[in-house]
């Protein structure tokens, strides 16, 4: 979790204790952005034995639809790092896409 408030924290225990087999929850003592989140999480993964993790945001412009394919691309490639590629419709939010374009744009530089 990243930030997120008592509410949130039961809501994601809840859904943990109700998939104990497969479901973890990696919590952080403070905030310290998404950035270290996620590579907490990634960690997590690693020393759980994992090859590959799967990261999307909670925004809903990812199609979770899709990780069956990203599955079977890590265990065809398991020492490869597989990325997606955002495709953003009318829907999408100018603030996001703006901020979507700017870090591609110095990626490019």
């Amino acid at each position: 979790m990243n930030g997120s408030g008592p509410a949130c924290a039961a809501a994601i225990d809840k859904l943990v204790a109700s998939e104990p087999g497969w479901l973890r929850v990696e919590r952080l003592p403070e905030n310290r952005g998404k950035g270290v989140a996620v590579l907490a999480g990634f960690r997590a993964a690693q020393r759980a034995g994992f090859t590959h993790a799967v990261q999307i945001d909670a925004d809903c412009q990812h199609d979770v639809t899709d990780i069956p394919r990203f599955v079977a691309q890590a265990r065809a490639h398991p020492a490869a790092i597989i990325n997606g590629v955002p495709q953003y419709d009318a829907s999408c939010q100018k603030p996001a896409f703006m901020g979507r374009y700017i870090t591609n744009a110095l990626v490019w530089l």
